[in-house]
């Protein structure tokens, strides 16, 4: 299974809260785990220091940001009243072949564009 983890989810694991979280990724076999620049930008946003961000990263796949993504996100983002890098999240997602696991509830307005995890609900 591919999946992509949004920001809050990887926050999640880094600080070890949310059990749900934990026991929903440890129910997961042979996953790939995909990652963006995007990504990075937000974990360090949040006071992590993107060396660190990178290095966790560096052996899950690494997808980039095109120019077609960002203009698609910008289109979904104002049609549907969303964060634009929310939608981009999803985008980035749906062009990997990846579900999108996340705590963050403007995803579920994105489950006709990719699939949309909860842990939460998973678990």
């Amino acid at each position: 299974m591919r999946i992509y983890l949004d920001a809050c989810i990887w926050i999640d694991v880094l600080e070890k809260r949310h059990p749900e979280t934990i026991k929903l990724l440890n129910s997961i076999d042979e996953m790939t785990i995909i990652v963006s620049p995007l990504l990075i930008k937000e974990i360090s946003g949040v006071g992590y220091p993107e060396k660190h961000v990178r290095k966790m990263f560096r052996h899950h796949a690494m997808a980039n940001i095109t120019r077609t993504q960002l203009q698609e996100a910008r289109i979904v983002a104002r049609k549907r009243k969303l964060p634009f890098h929310d939608a981009l999240h999803a985008i980035i997602a749906k062009d990997n072949g990846a579900a999108i696991i996340t705590r963050d509830r403007h995803f579920l307005r994105l489950r006709d564009v990719v699939e949309v995890i909860m842990p939460e609900v998973s678990s």
